[in-house]
């Protein structure tokens, strides 16, 4: 972000403030003083204050003097990889490695062992130097179990402190939040000793504006710990303005902010406030959670979100035809819900997220969905093993998997013998009477990140429905490159009996981005099953990416990745080259080994870079690899980035 831009811009419309938002500059305490420097009013405390709890070395010093409770760990300037290899030592295994100039759960990493902590040390100093700007980190004992609990407070400029509830956030991935709701559901002795903290630590570095006091809850334990501060408006406010009533309204702690930094007084402010009722907020993300939650990047094609469902609130800016970029952070939307009881807030929050699609890029909404309706979460029992606790319940299954593809397959390879016709109805209902089709495909699936290879022909015998008359149908078998994907096991190849039972166009309207064919149609998928689908089918048409919506509001995408040939000039490459694709946009930030040098199963080929994050690409196989990108290229998702031949067959 370009912050003498915007400095330039307050200036040339006479503003009196500006507002940081929730993002990177908000956090900054340069860019603070850069504020304060141009007589303009920062929005949130001075930039002192912003530079002192944004430097976990100088804000957990501290605490540490007064007395707040500290998670055992190491803060100190020396950072050479020997001093940092003592304290991990000292602290004790497992250990977390935290930027410490980060926040917002960026640039976190895990350390389960001494084995692996230098790889994970340069990893976590790499990341936070291209997030942060600085490679400086603290190390922290690890909880295996946690509640991540957050104090929102208000503070004028009078010295005044406002208690404004508290919001429990544990529902994370890559130890960033999904899911976060108010109030916590805390013991009473636990919230008020919180908020006592949370006031003394406000007090002494004279807070002002709106902040959250963070801290981690040990579940076994039973104990917490003073985890950060955040300076700023934090990006799960809403749940909190949900629940609290000033003057009988709902809070706005926008307002609050603003007039707070304009001198007002909250003095009295807390006997004109009331705590009512529940919310909770789910996050929505271009993102594959299948995948170990890899950033997505591209097009949304279509976007449908009912903001008109009684105590729904949606944050989003994004719509059909808008490209999500691999610069920016994954976050395309927010979901809030507000009920009298928890109950009625999950069940209201469920029936938007089932009504909320988006096609175009991978996203968590069928993640979100399935969070919400597992027991553990609706019962409150839940920490921040949630998601790692869940996971079979969570990922999508296997064997839906397979169909799925097995129906993008038959859509996709339908278009593309057609010769690419835009007219995706036409070549549907060519598919049911060509008799002659007879063609292998390769696609590139985002679920599991594998090219597929797929053989489409006609079926020996018809299937049929029920009593119905017998269906023409296609044989469709489906084998990976790879045996193994990430750390999911599947069968090699699968095979399916496909017929189209009905299929029928759908013009193209505003709702739908001007690359896409849209047209709807039934199947059967396997006699035995007698199980029929009804899906959406939305086609890129310069991409050939196919995306299907299924009625149960999951999305599949599948994409070509070479021209189809017949059956019979396919042949078997001897040397079976396991590809390895790029599974996000982004730049390549370091290859891990050299081209030409023997790999194993599950080694780490190169990092990446994008979304803020950095992302490592494991090999699938065992062999020798070939590079076809270098150090600090740019390359978008699904390109070819290296190949893995085995030994043997060199």
């Amino acid at each position: 972000m370009n912050a003498m831009a915007l400095i330039k811009i307050a200036k040339t419309c006479e503003a009196d403030a500006i507002h940081p938002g929730y993002g990177y500059l908000s956090e900054s305490g340069s860019f603070a003083k850069m504020v304060e420097e141009s007589n303009l009013n920062f929005v949130g405390p001075p930039s002192g204050v912003v530079s002192l709890m944004g430097d976990k070395l100088a804000c957990n010093s501290l605490m540490k003097k007064m007395n707040i409770p500290l998670l055992e760990g190491y803060c100190d300037t020396k950072q050479d990889d020997e001093s940092l290899k003592r304290a991990a030592r000292k602290v004790g295994f497992p250990l977390v490695i935290k930027p410490a100039l980060g926040g917002g759960g960026k640039g976190i990493t895990l350390v389960r062992g001494e084995e692996c902590f230098s790889a994970l040390l340069a990893k976590a100093k790499r990341e936070s130097l291209s997030c942060f700007g600085d490679s400086h980190v603290i190390l922290e004992r690890y909880v295996h179990r946690f509640k991540h609990i957050e104090c929102q407070i208000a503070c004028d400029k009078h010295g005044h402190i406002l208690h404004l509830s508290h919001r429990d956030c544990s529902i994370q991935r890559r130890f960033q939040k999904i899911i976060e709701e108010a109030p916590a559901v805390l013991p009473m002795s636990v919230e008020r000793a919180m908020q006592r903290i949370a006031a003394k630590i406000a007090k002494r570095v004279q807070y002002v504006g709106v902040g959250t006091v963070e801290f981690i809850l040990d579940c076994a334990k039973q104990k917490f710990y003073f985890m950060e501060m955040n300076t700023r408006l934090q990006v799960e406010h809403p749940v909190t303005e949900s629940i609290i009533q000033l003057n009988g309204k709902p809070l706005d702690l926008v307002c609050l902010q603003l007039s707070i930094a304009m001198g007002l007084s909250i003095q009295g402010y807390g006997k004109r406030l009331k705590v009512a009722g529940h919310a909770i907020e789910a996050r929505v993300y271009a993102e594959n959670p299948s995948s170990g939650f890899v950033p997505q990047s591209g097009r949304v094609h279509f976007l449908k979100a009912d903001s008109t469902l009684p105590q729904i609130r949606i944050d989003s800016v994004i719509k059909t035809g808008d490209r999500v970029f691999s610069e920016h952070d994954p976050m395309i939307a927010k979901v809030i819900a507000r009920g009298g009881s928890r109950r009625e807030t999950i069940r209201s929050l469920l029936q938007a997220v089932e009504t909320y699609t988006v096609i175009g890029i991978e996203n968590n909404l069928s993640f979100l969905r399935r969070c919400l309706s597992i027991r553990d979460f609706q019962m409150g029992n839940f920490d921040s093993n949630f998601v790692k606790s869940h996971s079979k319940e969570l990922m999508r299954p296997i064997e839906s998997f397979w169909k799925y593809n097995a129906l993008a397959a038959m859509v996709i390879s339908t278009w593309c013998h057609k010769g690419g016709t835009s007219n995706m109805y036409q070549a549907l209902r060519n598919f049911r009477v060509n008799t002659s089709f007879s063609h292998e495909y390769k696609y590139y699936s985002p679920f599991l990140q594998e090219e597929i290879t797929f053989w489409i022909e006609k079926a020996s015998y018809p299937m049929r429905l029920d009593q119905n008359l017998p269906m023409l149908s296609y044989k469709i078998t489906a084998k990976f490159e790879n045996a193994i994907s990430g750390s999911t096991s599947v069968a090699d190849s699968k095979t399916f009996l496909v017929a189209i039972i009905s299929s029928k166009s759908s013009s193209t309207s505003e709702d739908l981005s001007s690359e896409c064919a849209k047209a709807s149609y039934e199947v059967i998928i396997d006699e035995s099953e007698k199980v029929s689908f009804r899906s959406f089918v939305y086609m890129e048409t310069e991409t050939r990416k196919v995306s299907l919506l299924f009625l149960d509001g999951s999305v599949h995408s599948l994409q070509s990745t070479v021209k189809a040939l017949p059956l019979q000039e396919c042949s078997e490459d001897p040397k079976k080259e396991s590809k390895v694709r790029s599974p996000i946009s982004g730049r390549v930030a370091r290859l891990c080994v050299s081209s030409g040098s023997t790999v194993r199963c599950g080694d780490v080929l190169l990092y990446m870079h994008a979304m803020k994050m950095e992302h490592e690409v494991r090999s699938k196989s065992d062999g020798v690899i070939r590079y076809f990108v270098k150090e600090n290229e740019a390359v978008s998702s699904n390109s070819l980035i290296a190949s893995i031949v085995p030994e043997k067959s060199i």
